[in-house]
């Protein structure tokens, strides 16, 4: 690492699946977290952990040497602004909600999201990158996975007559399910309850049911744990969760605990449908896979069809294709 800067070649076994679970850090430089993986493995990039209030200008130097920049962060105050490099594409990427306007998160401020107008002013291409789906006028980037880094499939016959039920409480606003009816009817189906709270929990469970149902959630977010139960478990849930949407049949959504109880007592009387919609899930799949996701050349090329912006457009002042980049 020379002052905060990680070339691809250095990092790109610490991103290798099983390892990237867990968070990684680089001693003297910095860390990042599991959901930054999926990221580095589709566009393998260098890594540059920004000085946000000083950076020197030898860090800034560094920055001529890409033809696209892609700046983590979700907080607008946060966002620099940088000095201006022929043919540089450079777009911004949040891994909060609130950052894209989602007023059901908690910590939504006016003042702190992120509009086309902000971007540009400080010098960002105005199509921002968007891993929950949420904005029109932004790129949807959602490619956190390979793969085969979600829990291996079991054979139906290998899964438990039993449920998962994820925690119904969260601090930026979590609905509740009537937990009372729910267990009841649930109990009635002679299924057995698993429940956890932490996504954690839901990793190191040895067992593997049939089913997932999610408490419902105010907040927008991508449904992490949706994605790494596969297509083993079918997971019942908020269409707020963007995995829910990608990964699950449109059957499987509910928006109230009756509608909640109506699919799993359907799926029960039916195991033909419930074979099917595990075909699907597994056709589904492919839609986050980092192994299907972009090019750098592919975002670059997008965001230009998407403004006419000169922030937005590459221009070869070096001969090479976009394939440069840094995160």
């Amino acid at each position: 690492a020379a002052r905060g800067v990680l070339r691809w070649h250095s990092i790109k076994h610490l991103v290798a699946a099983p390892a990237a679970r867990e968070c990684r850090c680089i001693d003297g430089v910095g860390c990042w977290g599991p959901f930054l993986h999926g990221h580095l493995r589709l566009l393998q990039p260098d890594l540059i952990f920004w000085p946000v209030y000083r950076p020197s200008q030898s860090i800034l130097r560094r920055l001529t040497a890409y033809d696209l920049v892609i700046y983590l962060e979700f907080e607008r105050r946060l966002l620099p602004r940088l000095p201006q490099f022929q043919g540089q594409v450079r777009l911004w990427l949040s891994t909060e909600p609130y950052s894209y306007g989602d007023r059901g998160d908690r910590r939504y401020r006016s003042y702190n999201t992120l509009t086309p107008g902000r971007l540009r002013a400080r010098g960002f291409c105005p199509v921002a990158l968007d891993p929950f789906a949420l904005r029109k006028d932004a790129l949807p980037f959602w490619w956190y996975y390979d793969t085969q880094d979600a829990r291996q499939d079991a054979m139906p016959e290998a899964l438990q007559q039993c449920i998962f039920i994820a925690s119904t409480t969260d601090r930026t606003g979590n609905l509740r399910w009537d937990e009372d009816e729910l267990n009841l009817a649930i109990r009635d189906m002679n299924l057995t309850i698993s429940e956890f709270s932490t996504l954690t929990a839901y990793r190191n469970a040895k067992q593997r049911c049939r089913f997932m149902l999610l408490a419902p959630s105010i907040r927008q977010s991508v449904g992490q744990i949706i994605a790494d139960a596969g297509p083993s478990e079918l997971v019942i849930g908020w269409p707020n969760k963007l995995f829910q949407r990608l990964l699950m049949p449109s059957f499987l959504r509910a928006s109230s605990t009756e509608q909640a109880i109506q699919r799993l007592r359907y799926l029960l009387d039916n195991p033909e449908v419930e074979d099917d919609l595990r075909k699907q899930v597994r056709l589904r799949r492919r839609f986050i896979s980092v192994a299907a996701g972009p090019s750098a050349r592919d975002i670059v090329d997008a965001v230009g069809a998407l403004s006419r912006d000169a922030l937005c457009r590459w221009r070869p002042v070096r001969p090479r294709s976009p394939a440069s980049a840094v995160l």
